[in-house]
């Protein structure tokens, strides 16, 4: 068979070369149509393999969102970084809820869940309490909520922890002045340290 290269040198019916016979018109739509034949065949297979690509990549993305929709309790655990009772605990205050639970009574989360300890666990990097973890989740949770409520929490423990910082400096001078005063050296009898805290009030 004539490949693509050949046809571009095959004249046009009427057409007398310099040398030799002119080309049967029969030759040329027999070419013509042997290459429109072959280049039909490439674009149906090549369309059938995308197809087969598209498809099998639809049935793995499915596959892998069916493996990750759920998960129990130990792989939740194992993939925050948390130990079983701290979810178990997290349920009991409301700030976590299984999916379901197996016939068995194995919990079952989403695989949303490990976000939601992400953002407990970041919150109580912060200094919040579980209360008020539960009053940012219930926040997060309502996308029309309000901001203003979001920001009154976090100036609320900002002063806080101002709060908790002096009476840390306060304490730390307290301990300073006692250490001063002990050399550590002899029994505990004769140490300061342990004389002031023993002292009445």
């Amino acid at each position: 068979m004539t490949d693509g290269r050949a046809l571009s040198a095959i004249p046009t019916p009427g057409f007398r070369p310099r040398y030799g016979r002119a080309v049967p018109a029969l030759t040329l739509q027999y070419t013509l149509r042997c290459r429109l034949d072959r280049e039909g065949f490439r674009l149906a297979v090549g369309s059938a393999l995308t197809s087969k690509r598209t498809s099998s990549f639809k049935i793995r993305r499915n596959r892998e969102d069916q493996t990750m929709q759920t998960m129990t309790i130990g792989t939740l655990a194992k993939q925050v970084g948390v130990g079983a009772g701290t979810l178990r605990y997290y349920e009991r205050l409301g700030l976590l809820a299984p999916e379901e639970r197996t016939a068995a009574g194995y919990r079952i989360y989403r695989s949303d869940a490990a976000r939601r300890l992400r953002f407990i666990r970041r919150a109580q990097a912060l200094g919040f309490s579980l209360e008020e973890i539960a009053t940012l989740l219930a926040l997060n949770d309502n996308p029309q909520g309000h901001a203003r409520d979001v920001k009154r929490l976090s100036l609320e423990k900002i002063r806080d922890i101002e709060a908790r910082l002096h009476d840390l400096q306060r304490m730390k001078q307290a301990l300073e002045e006692l250490a001063v005063h002990c050399n550590g050296k002899g029994s505990t009898a004769e140490c300061p340290i342990l004389a002031a805290l023993n002292e009445n009030d």
